[in-house]
């Protein structure tokens, strides 16, 4: 009985995991931890429309990704060829109501909601993820979209925004960054450059801790200059949590780790967010 429950546990982990599920609903926390710290009022679709959009992106990507996968993750790879159309399909679905909703909303939404799209066919069908370091700031760009998102679809852009768009975009830099470390080797076999394979491992941590440092020094003189409220302290122990991953990162691997623990990072966020709200109000 025992061993069957632990079986079925690792296949929902492996579902949720290699579904980009648990992506989806990163991107959906990062727009309620937007919400939240640019104090504009809760919009579930708000949240709907990055999860849609990573949906669709991430299984896109897994599609044009394969090649890499059998070395790297074989096991997705296997998950890929048996669910990934049909998730391809449910995410096309959902990014079409994200798109039409964001249109009916207003046009910068519509735009700001179609870039990714954009760059994502760019990075996976184009090969630009190929080129040094481009695929981490293509990544990283997409997904500091999501504040823009919840900044346009109130009518609002100012300095705040930006900011925050900003810090998102270094904190999945840094994301996508140690992960290049787990595929090192495919990407030896298939010549993709990455800052891993040409740097080493104990190197790229140390950028990442700089990048962080960086994320950190900015967010503190944001709130001091009062370009972010004093609810943007909430990110302060989300930049702590990304510390303690790239410092993990050189003793753990497999899927539990990159897969819920790294990438669970905007689930960790989400919750600082909810306690904090509860404490402050919205």
């Amino acid at each position: 009985m025992g061993a069957g429950k632990d079986t079925g546990l690792k296949m929902l982990i492996k579902w949720i995991v290699y579904s980009n599920f648990h992506l989806s609903l990163g991107a959906a926390f990062v727009a309620y931890a937007s919400l939240f710290i640019l104090r504009l009022p809760f919009d579930p679709m708000v949240l709907f429309i990055p999860f849609a959009g990573t949906m669709f992106i991430y299984n896109l990507n897994r599609h044009t990704d394969s090649t890499e996968d059998l070395v790297n993750v074989p096991e997705r790879k296997h998950f890929i060829t048996e669910s990934g159309r049909n998730l391809l399909i449910a995410g096309m679905v959902l990014y079409l109501i994200a798109l039409f909703v964001s249109a009916w909303r207003n046009l910068p939404t519509f735009f700001i909601v179609l870039l990714p799209c954009i760059i994502a066919v760019f990075y996976s069908i184009f090969r630009l993820k190929k080129y040094y370091i481009l695929k981490n700031l293509l990544v990283a760009s997409a997904w500091g979209m999501t504040p823009l998102v919840a900044g346009f679809y109130f009518g609002t852009f100012n300095l705040a925004v930006l900011t925050l768009s900003i810090l998102f975009a270094l904190a999945l830099f840094i994301n996508t960054v140690i992960f290049d470390i787990k595929d090192t080797r495919g990407d030896y076999l298939y010549k993709i450059s990455t800052l891993p394979t040409v740097i080493g491992a104990k190197s790229t941590r140390h950028v990442c801790m700089i990048v962080n440092l960086f994320s950190f020094m900015t967010l503190l003189l944001s709130i001091a200059s009062g370009i972010l409220p004093l609810k943007a302290l909430v990110l302060v122990p989300f930049l702590a949590y990304i510390f303690a991953y790239i410092m993990l990162s050189a003793k753990r691997s497999g899927v539990n780790f990159y897969g819920l623990t790294i990438d669970g990072e905007f689930a960790f966020l989400a919750v600082m967010v909810f306690l904090a709200s509860l404490v402050l109000g919205w």
